[in-house]
């Protein structure tokens, strides 16, 4: 259950910082994953909760799958969640319904093999 839950999410924003440590860059990352609009706040929560929940439990090697990196050569064993939080979105659609997304934001670092 906790998979299906991380599959409707959509990636909004991401940046990234590098550092140089001998052969390897660390880079770090943030991103926000949106989840499906729902009637209900306290829905929204908990299904951003279980998204949460789902990527901070996840070993280092799915997260490289889940996460947004912009490189290619990243060592998949080396990503590490550094702070994650939920909050919930409220807007009125196009045609007067109130709803609330789940959001997701994540902040995570990561090695890079470095080019030079």
């Amino acid at each position: 259950m906790r998979k299906a839950l991380l599959l409707p999410l959509l990636l909004v924003s991401s940046a990234a910082l590098a550092s140089g440590t001998g052969h390897f860059l660390n880079a770090s990352n943030a991103t926000v994953f949106s989840g499906a609009p729902t009637n209900s706040k306290q829905a929204a929560y908990e299904m951003g909760y279980e998204a949460m929940s789902d990527l901070n439990s996840q070993s280092s090697w799915e997260l490289s799958s889940s996460m947004p990196t912009g490189l290619e050569r990243v060592d998949p064993h080396s990503f590490e969640i550094l702070n994650s939080r939920v909050t919930v979105s409220e807007y009125l659609t196009d045609n007067g319904q109130l709803v609330y997304q789940p959001m997701v934001h994540v902040s995570y670092m990561y090695r890079v093999y470095d080019q030079d």
